[in-house]
């Protein structure tokens, strides 16, 4: 062969072996590397060629949006005789009992699902506030006045279901009644200047203490509230429009509430303040902020944060666990105001003279009890998506039952000054 030829056909062989090698390497580039400046670094690899087919694509699933449940509707009315002035209404859920304190008749109205089961006495006179033990379920009512005027002590009431077991004598006009679950202690407010210390680990209550005036406390204690994290007890004095902070039986910390009448606390652990109306705006001391609403840190050093002015007058809280919106009823104004933590959303008319407000944990539906209208308005997130006809005279007071969605609202009755006719009743929404 010619040696040209031949040098020829080596030159050739080289380019091809080096082009084969050069493919190998772009095809299995992962095994080799290379340097920043394009340079191939490591031993290259010779791999035969293998073709692949391309992977079946996954088909993405579509996100379902979670149903929103339907506007609640008007159940039925249910008339409670002999019952005058319905004040609150509280619902049992370990034993399904529905109470309803009954101001001027000194009794209670029971009710189980929609079933009216009759009136049992108070223990007291003038029911006030409710509350429960979940352990054993045992719900204790406070009476603002005793049975006569040779007893001064106001007994509060302990029921097994709808029996009166026993009463326990309270300081001057028992108020508000709250279960700490974090201690076990059961706080009863007093409208003088006094918070009374239940032990309710066993039962009958064992007395620990009254935490009064030597502690710092002074005027109508009628609101209280606490952090079941922490167990700190909040509670406010409507006629001094202080804040105290309570751990256990000791006040730790004392602020002025920013607002004039606190009418009621509301704590929320979302965010972890501590939400305070006033019912008092208008009458407020020269100089003090027109606030009916403020927000507080419900951790140390317990700070106001912020305040809103939208009412003279507010008078109940509650807050939508799903949306963390806090609703605050002005009673005067025919409003609800809206708040997301710190930021004031809007303030939503309803019905004539608000008188309470209720959520559903469940669903994120709100209720207001409109007295003078006698209506129910419904909200969800903020705005009122129907109003429903009582069906009874002046709703004042709601309960909800979150394991059947049930929804209570007590019906005052036909109302002169401090007293009331009759035509009492409930209204039962689902």
């Amino acid at each position: 062969m010619n040696p040209i030829n031949k040098s020829k056909l080596i030159i050739v062989a080289l380019g091809l072996v080096a082009g084969l090698a050069f493919i190998s390497l772009w095809l299995t580039g992962s095994g080799t590397g290379a340097s920043a400046g394009g340079i191939i670094t490591g031993t290259p690899s010779f791999l035969p060629l293998v073709f692949r087919p391309l992977p079946t694509p996954t088909a993405t699933a579509t996100p379902t949006s979670t149903p929103v449940p339907p506007v609640p509707q008007f159940v039925q009315n249910i008339p409670l005789p002999g019952a005058q002035c319905p004040n609150s209404v509280f619902v049992n859920e370990v034993t399904d009992y529905v109470y309803i304190a009954n101001n001027f008749s000194h009794d209670i109205s029971f009710l189980r699902g929609t079933n009216y089961l009759g009136n049992v006495p108070s223990g007291g006179r003038w029911p006030t506030r409710i509350t429960m033990i979940p352990d054993n379920g045992r719900t204790f009512i406070t009476n603002l006045h005793p049975l006569s005027a040779n007893d001064p002590l106001t007994p509060m009431a302990e029921f097994d279901e709808t029996t009166l077991v026993r009463t326990y004598p309270g300081k001057f006009e028992g108020f508000t009644p709250l279960y700490n679950t974090v201690n076990q202690h059961l706080y009863v407010t007093d409208l003088d200047s006094n918070i009374r210390v239940y032990d309710a680990s066993t039962l009958p209550l064992t007395f620990v203490k009254d935490i009064g005036a030597a502690d710092g406390v002074r005027g109508w204690i009628k609101t209280i509230t606490y952090d079941p994290t922490s167990g700190l007890v909040f509670a406010a004095s409507w006629d001094y429009s202080e804040l105290y902070v309570i751990d256990g039986t000791t006040v730790t910390a004392v602020r002025s509430t920013q607002t004039w009448g606190p009418e009621k606390l509301l704590y929320d652990p979302i965010h972890h303040y501590i939400y305070i109306v006033g019912q008092e705006v208008d009458h407020r001391p020269d100089g003090y902020p027109a606030y009916n609403i403020t927000v507080f840190n419900a951790a140390v050093p317990y700070q106001f944060l912020t305040g809103f002015a939208t009412s003279t007058s507010s008078h109940r809280l509650a807050q939508d666990p799903l949306s963390g919106l806090v609703y605050a009823a002005n009673r005067l104004a025919d409003s609800v105001t809206v708040v997301n933590g710190l930021q004031l959303v809007g303030t939503t008319p309803v019905g004539a003279m608000p008188n309470d407000v209720a959520a559903n944990p469940n669903t994120g539906y709100v209720f207001v009890a409109n007295s003078n209208s006698n209506d129910i308005s419904v909200l969800k997130n903020g705005a009122v998506v129907s109003t429903i006809a009582s069906q009874g005279i002046r709703p004042y007071a709601i309960g909800i039952d979150s394991r059947n969605n049930n929804v209570y609202v007590a019906n005052r009755g036909t109302e002169y000054n401090l007293y009331c006719n009759t035509n009492a009743s409930v209204t039962i929404l689902r």
